[in-house]
């Protein structure tokens, strides 16, 4: 039963798989033991999701359509007691009273059939594991061939493209500079030269890539750290400039000061000498010593 489950569950384009254990499970649900129908009414949501297989080849044929019939039948089984349960004892009563009418033959007869049905399984899932071993080696061989197919055809398109003309013509070195194109034929002698030429290894391209975006990476370091240096700058010539602009904020008010300070002694200076002067206008030996 793991099998059958794992069957179930295959891709479209093993498509054979899911039908061989459709048809199995099918078998079983008559034939088999109890469990069977157990296990597949706990797990009818894989059979009804069989109802919208679908697989279509390169010719447009769908092999899905008897995948999509058998699941519907299984369904309608499972969900039908009644007739689950006639279909069984119908075929119970055929391996019952099939075979010799010699009541002493019938047990020798049963084993040797059972052992016969199970050798015809076997045999049966032998050759449904070979044949599906023998479909995906041919799926395997149409997919190289087509891959060298189109590699084949991409060599000869390169091939059958014109080799630059050779050209007189005088050159100017103040030009622009033109991307060289690539030798699509081998000078060496190599008849098979001109084939590799044009071939890009993915591997390589890819390291590429990667190269280039490391250095757009770097580059952008760069210039975040360049913007984050100038920035730095921008704030320590602006401190610097605020810096200046306090120190002659502060040198204009000690000049102010002093101005101030000026003023007052030429202030009071003028006021002790005017007083002086009256002292002695009024003083009567100024008035005997000017006479």
């Amino acid at each position: 039963m793991e099998m059958i489950d794992k069957r179930l569950n295959d891709s479209g384009k093993n498509w054979r798989h899911v039908y061989k254990s459709l048809v199995l499970l099918d078998f079983l649900l008559i034939a088999g033991s109890e469990n069977v129908i157990k296990y597949a009414k706990e797990n009818l949501y894989v059979i009804k999701t069989l109802k919208e297989f679908m697989y279509l080849d390169e010719d447009g044929r769908d092999h899905g359509a008897n995948v999509r019939q058998l699941s519907k039948d299984i369904t309608a089984h499972l969900n039908d007691d009644a007739r689950l349960r006639e279909e069984r004892s119908g075929s119970r009563r055929n391996v019952r009273y099939s075979g010799s009418d010699d009541e002493r033959d019938r047990p020798r007869n049963r084993d040797s059939d059972r052992r016969a049905n199970h050798n015809d399984d076997d045999d049966e899932l032998r050759r449904a594991l070979e044949e599906s071993k023998r479909t995906a080696e041919a799926e395997e061989r149409r997919r190289a061939g087509k891959q060298n197919d189109s590699d084949l055809k991409r060599a000869l398109e390169l091939e059958s493209q014109p080799a630059p003309a050779k050209s007189n013509e005088l050159v100017d070195f103040f030009a622009p500079v033109q991307a060289a194109q690539p030798n699509l034929f081998d000078t060496s002698g190599n008849p098979f030269g001109g084939f590799g030429s044009g071939y890009q290894d993915p591997y390589a391209l890819q390291q590429q890539q990667l190269q280039q975006q490391q250095q757009q990476q770097l580059l952008l370091q760069q210039q975040q750290q360049q913007q984050l240096a100038l920035e730095q700058e921008r704030q320590r010539q602006l401190a610097q400039q605020q810096q200046q602009l306090a120190l002659q904020q502060q040198l204009a008010l000690q000049q102010q000061q002093q101005q101030q300070q000026a003023s007052l002694l030429s202030g009071f200076a003028a006021y002790d000498a005017q007083a002086a002067s009256k002292q002695v206008a009024a003083d009567p030996l100024f008035d005997v010593a000017r006479n």
